[in-house]
Parts: structure tokens; sequence; C-alpha cells
């Protein structure tokens, strides 16, 4: 297998997250002359960087098994039966998706106001962000009628398996980053792009936020393993100046913009490319 690689900076255009980062780097990879993957890294969350994960590469002469996995979608894609799918809003409400996922940003303050203000049911991602404590005592703030406005907390804080859970916590807990444990976790949040797939139940398939061909990936994994039935988290608004209108929507569904696709795959050929 012969892999060439090349790295590419992604200008953020907005805030996405309560990191501050302006630009990404991103890592494209180009298999055998014709099939291409991405890894995108958030060193936040304890991934390699791009350059780490090329020494690995070189040292294992094998590329890990979640990229294996996305190597099997790839190879296939041009055979995969489009098919249209439900996801969340991002940010803003929509009057015909009924969930909605925000971003913790820093401000719990802020949050209960959202939370109050909002008409669909949230899916709230704290990115780990807080302390048991302080997430009790946000629970406690918010109340019972408020916390029927969420569809899940999304790693609140680091959860132990052996810590005694609260009956608040009942259905409302998501892992993403965290480590899965099914008694705690309601929910897992898969992302085909950095995670190793061991086909759990419950799970909904989300972006990592990065390069368009990452997010295509996404999609092409949620087609083969996904429930097509639950409302996931694909499509984000476009983060970067370079990304595009991946996927098309009537309101209700979603649908990969298939011209967008062939552009996309048009423009990694004419990437400059470098042999490991």
């Amino acid at each position: 297998m012969e892999i060439e690689y090349s790295l590419v900076h992604l200008k953020q255009r907005t805030q996405i997250n309560r990191f501050a980062e302006k630009e990404r780097e991103t890592l494209l990879l180009r298999v055998d002359g014709e099939f291409f993957l991405n890894y995108h890294p958030w060193g936040e969350f304890g991934d390699l960087n791009c350059q780490e994960f090329l020494n690995q590469y070189i040292k294992k002469k094998q590329l890990p098994p979640f990229m294996q996995e996305l190597l099997y979608l790839e190879k296939k894609r041009k055979v995969v039966a489009h098919k249209s799918f439900f996801n969340h809003s991002f940010g803003e409400e929509s009057e015909k998706i009924p969930f909605t996922k925000i971003k913790y940003l820093g401000d719990l303050n802020s949050l209960i106001e959202k939370i109050k203000q909002a008409k669909t049911k949230l899916r709230i991602d704290f990115n780990l962000a807080l302390t048991r404590d302080q997430f009790n005592s946000f629970l406690a703030e918010l109340g019972q009628e408020l916390i029927k406005k969420v569809d899940y907390f999304e790693d609140p804080y680091i959860l132990d398996e052996n810590q005694k859970t609260l009956p608040i916590y009942e259905n409302l807990i998501a892992c993403d980053r965290d480590s899965y444990c099914p008694k705690i976790h309601s929910f897992r949040i898969f992302k085909p792009n950095i995670d190793n797939f061991n086909f759990e139940k419950n799970f909904f398939v989300s972006s990592y936020m990065g390069h368009d061909l990452g997010i295509y990936h996404c999609y092409l994994f949620l087609l083969e393993y996904g429930n097509l039935n639950l409302h996931h988290g694909i499509v984000t608004p476009k983060v970067y100046s370079q990304s595009s209108d991946l996927f098309l929507n009537n309101g209700f569904e979603f649908m990969i913009n298939v011209k967008a696709v062939e552009f996309l795959y048009k423009s990694l050929q004419e990437i400059n490319w470098t042999k490991i």
C-alpha cells in the first residue's frame, strides 16, 4: 500500500466550541493513487498532532483501525446508494427539526437562558468543561421543568463507572470524548474520524468538524452502520473558509450534494502530494 500525504491549514470562520483556535492543521492521505483519507486532530482532547500521526504510521507501517474502516468505506463509495437522513440543527433552532445541538462556551448563566428560551429539545455539549460539583449545581439550578427541555447532556465532566449517579441523570447523559460506560451513558456520540467502532447500541454518528472529506466519510459510515431514523450530528455549520455545502436540506431531511462531492474529489486530485 502506497501512501502520500498533504498537510492543509483550515481557517476557522467562527467559534464552534470553547477553544479559541483560529486555524486547524488537518492531514490528507492518498492511498495507492486513488483513495483518500482525512485525519483531523483536536489536541485539546489528547489527539496526536498530524506529524505525530505520520510518525506512528512510519513506525508501524499500518493505519489505525478507525482509518482502516474509513478506507473500506472510501473504496466502495462509488457503489453506495445515497439515502437521506435526519440531523439535528446546530446552534440555531429550526421549526421543522425537533433537536438542536448547542455548545457550552464557558458561561452557565447564558446556557440556562438558552434552555429557558428553547422551543426544541436541546443537545448540550460541554466538552468535559465542568467538574462533577459544578454540573450537579447546574442541574439543581435548572430544576425538573427545564431539564425536560434537554435531550441529553454530552460529556459534562469526566465520569467514573464506580461513582454513584443521581436519579436526575437517568437517560440524559451522552458520551463523546469520555470513556463509554453503559451504566452511566444512555447514548454514544460516535465519531468515525477518530473512534474505533464496536457496534454499540444507541449511537449517533457525528462529524469531527474537520475537512469536508472527513465529513463525507461520516455520511458513508452512517449509510453502512447507522440508524437512519435517528437525528445525527453529521451536518455542521461551514466551520472553515474552505468548507462547502456538502448536504442539501428540504427542511426535514438531509441529502448528500453529489456535485459538491464531485468537486471535492476533483480538488483532492489536484493537491501536491508527498510520498511517505
